[in-house]
């Protein structure tokens, strides 16, 4: 089954941001380390051993990497959520999805519960949440009527293009086995 790509993706996202948050502490830990450790060879030598000093620029060097790669992965994540969702690229017919979930959001970032709210509200925004046979989540941005036909907890294909949920289909059948038997 062919599914949509995103989630690799993601995944090196979060790795740059984590880690660049991760090194950030580590810079100034090995900056300290530093500074305290060529001060104390200083005095121990009386001003003759200054090779602890010439690794000072280890420290600062960590923490600005990883200020950057923290900083490159929060602005490419908001520059993601602010562009307007479209579908891109090869559509997918996804089998077997279960809705675990819908919302949807005004200009102002106020979730919109009632039907009448997304009318009245200025340019709301829809999103689905899927969970896939192999048991990933992922959400998408859909139009309001796709939204309105994804009831949550029912199982169906979905059509996904890019982050974009072009159509759903839930699946009617028959209940397994009767509420009343044995």
């Amino acid at each position: 089954m062919k599914r949509p790509p995103g989630a690799k993706y993601e995944t090196k996202l979060a790795i740059l941001l984590y880690g660049g948050l991760a090194l950030v502490p580590l810079g100034f830990l090995a900056t300290t380390a530093v500074y305290a450790g060529g001060t104390l060879r200083l005095v121990a030598s009386r001003g003759e051993d200054v090779s602890m000093y010439l690794l000072r620029w280890v420290g600062p060097m960590v923490t600005l990497v990883g200020m950057i790669m923290a900083g490159s992965a929060l602005y490419i994540g908001l520059r993601q959520a602010r562009q307007p969702r479209k579908g891109e690229g090869q559509l997918f017919r996804v089998p077997n999805v279960v809705v675990i979930g819908k919302e949807a959001y005004d200009k102002q970032l106020r979730r919109l519960f009632e039907d009448w709210e997304f009318v009245e509200s200025e340019s709301p925004r829809f999103y689905v949440k899927f969970q896939f046979s192999d048991e990933e989540i992922r959400e998408y941005e859909t139009s309001l009527e796709t939204f309105l036909i994804c009831g949550e907890g029912s199982r169906g294909e979905a059509l996904i293009q890019g982050r974009w949920v072009c159509g759903y289909t839930a699946q009617v059948a028959a209940p397994t086995s009767h509420p009343y038997a044995d």
